[in-house]
């Protein structure tokens, strides 16, 4: 009778143990960033992704390929999905976003330990998976916001790498239907984001090299035929939109460009001017990435070694296609910046654990070493982690997850234009479709329709009579986003512009001076703008509507879409003891514009 050896059996018992357990604390690391309200919230592309899935649960009268917020991010689109169905689980709430978040974060992870266990052996798991869970700043960060891009996409080109180096260190050709499967995986990774084809091509150069009759056989044949099944969503979006699935922002994904001064920039505005302490981690955790891949190439053996060497080939790789490509530079230090890099970030760890695996087996002094530096690393991630942490509110879990389980998970402002690119016709026609949305606050719906549909210099009398043909009985709830026409047509003359709604008349006057004040001179805000604006406009005779736009401005922009140096995300009350910093007679009419904002802003 064959049995299984008691040890492996156990090993098998405690690397279960371990992976729930460093799964463990991953979750609820990242949970407490959650419940904090640290800085893991608003990109604004979360939200507009969000608006996705709500268009998708809400029926919209479009093609439903349309609704992707960009044709080229099929990952984007798989993740909207995935935000519908947890906004039927727990509501259209910004908690829906996050739980797919740790779900997804979560998955990454086990692909990593998947990986380092199997080609660099348990103790290089543990340690890899620790790094992982204490990263870089940054990476903790991006790891929690939702948006189906770098980050996430990071589950196919781990999988790949993974499942490819096991083909590679194997003497038999794999069976017909586990080359299906990595074929499945490689050919939907590619669809999710095009930075999955640098491993895809990697692997699947090693794999011709070491064994070129595979591709000749059944194995071969089978891992063509699933890539060809995962790559047909992208067919699909290749013959309804054409080319745009290689425009990203403008440019297009084969078209290298000049990227030295964008390099260099980028580079600038990350190293240069920064504070002594960011430092550390600046220098320290670049350093140990390179030092960590040099040496596990040096000290593996075998099959490990040959892992080492792929995974420092398909890093350089990949850094190499990054500097060349035509994918925009980001500019500026913010954390969002380093969520490119993600496949740095994620692979180089792993093999900076197979290095220290093998100090750690080495002679004293190797293992000192490599506890000091793997300690350091370990120090330097639960500080990173205690810094997310103590930005936020974390005294304040309760109220807290009151909150977000409460504001809506979707932005009409940031989505509707991107929607609006995909649509064809002109006038109400083309506006028509946006009206099906299921939203209980119809003000909201339609205030910021108004405000992204007219963007340009377009007489007020032209854009009234659009908006009374797409719903005449509308123009109430339209006229308070008309901000920029109006401010517009002033070259930013905010006092013209209040002169010009309040040569309107009545109600209309009302809400069209309210207009201003949600618009202001521009969109965005600054503190310091809104004092001024405040105030400027005082004494005007549309003070009161003027000064609800204001707060309700002040609701949109600091609270609920930061853009003043997050002075108050997610932080209503720290919003109005600054509206009741204001001279005292606007005081009241700001915090009804923003309880008012708040409200809307709310699920039902």
């Amino acid at each position: 009778m064959n049995t299984v050896p008691v040890k492996k059996v156990t090993d098998t018992v405690f690397l279960r143990r371990d992976f729930a357990l460093l799964a463990g604390l991953l979750l609820a690391l990242r949970g407490a960033f959650v419940l904090a309200l640290s800085d893991v919230f608003f990109y604004g592309e979360e939200l507009e992704k969000g608006t996705a899935a709500k268009a998708i649960l809400d029926g919209l009268p479009v093609a439903h390929h349309q609704l992707a917020y960009h044709y080229y991010e099929g990952g984007g689109f798989v993740i909207s999905h995935l935000k519908a169905l947890a906004f039927l689980l727990v509501g259209e709430s910004l908690l829906a976003h996050k739980l797919v978040a740790l779900v997804t974060c979560l998955a990454v992870f086990a692909a990593a330990w998947r990986l380092a266990l199997f080609h660099f052996g348990p103790r290089a798991a543990r340690i890899a998976a620790a790094l992982f869970v204490l990263a870089p700043t940054s990476a903790l960060k991006i790891s929690l916001l939702s948006l189906g891009i770098h980050f996430e996409s990071m589950l196919f080109s781990l999988l790949v790498l993974d499942e490819g180096l096991r083909w590679a260190r194997a003497r038999r050709p794999p069976r017909a239907a586990r080359a299906a499967v990595l074929g499945l995986i490689a050919g939907f990774g590619i669809y999710f984001s095009y930075q999955v084809v640098i491993a895809v091509g990697f692997v699947g150069l090693a794999l011709l090299a070491r064994h070129p009759r595979w591709f000749l056989g059944r194995s071969g044949a089978a891992g063509l035929a699933g890539m060809v099944v995962g790559l047909a969503p992208l067919f699909v979006m290749a013959v309804l939109v054409g080319r745009a699935v290689l425009d990203i922002h403008g440019n297009e994904l084969l078209d290298a460009g000049t990227r030295a001064g964008r390099l260099t920039g980028f580079l600038g505005t990350v190293f240069l001017d920064r504070d002594p302490a960011d430092w550390v981690p600046l220098v320290l955790y670049p350093a140990s990435y390179l030092v960590g891949v040099t040496l596990a190439v040096a000290l593996t053996r075998g099959a490990a070694r040959r892992s080492a060497l792929a995974l420092t080939g398909y890093l350089g790789l990949w850094l190499a296609a990054f500097a060349a490509s035509g994918i925009p530079m980001p500019s500026g230090a913010h954390f969002y910046t380093w969520g490119r890099f993600a496949p740095v970030w994620t692979v180089a760890p792993i093999a900076l654990a197979a290095a220290l695996d093998r100090l750690l087996a080495g002679g004293p002094a190797l293992r000192r070493g490599a506890r000091v530096w793997g300690g350091a690393l370990l120090l330097l991630g639960a500080a990173n982690a205690t810094r997310v942490l103590a930005g936020g509110r974390p005294t304040t879990p309760r109220a807290n997850l009151a909150l977000v389980s409460s504001l809506k998970g979707y932005l009409y402002v940031g989505y509707l234009p991107r929607l609006l690119d995909h649509l064809e016709g002109r006038g109400a026609r083309r506006l028509a479709p946006l009206l099906a949305f299921d939203e209980p606050e119809r003000g909201l719906l339609y205030a910021d329709l108004a405000m992204v549909a007219f963007p340009g210099r377009r007489p007020l009398v032209d854009v009234l009579a659009v908006l009374d043909e797409l719903d005449p009985d509308g123009r109430a709830f339209f006229e308070p986003g008309l901000g920029p026409t109006l401010v517009r047509a002033t070259r930013g003359d905010l006092a013209r512009a209040l002169a010009a709604a309040d040569g309107m008349g009545g109600e209309q006057g009302q809400r069209l001076a309210e207009a201003v004040g949600r618009f202001g001179r521009d969109w965005p805000v600054s503190l310091q703008g809104i004092r001024d604006e405040v105030a400027a406009h005082l004494d005007h005779p549309r003070a009161a509507a003027f000064l609800r736009g204001v707060g309700a401005r002040v609701c949109r922009r600091t609270v609920l879409l930061p853009d003043a140096g997050g002075a108050f995300v997610l932080d209503p009350e720290g919003a109005r003891a600054f509206l009741r910093s204001q001279p005292r007679l606007a005081v009241s009419h700001l915090l009804e514009g923003f309880d008012a904002e708040l409200a809307r802003c709310r699920l039902p």
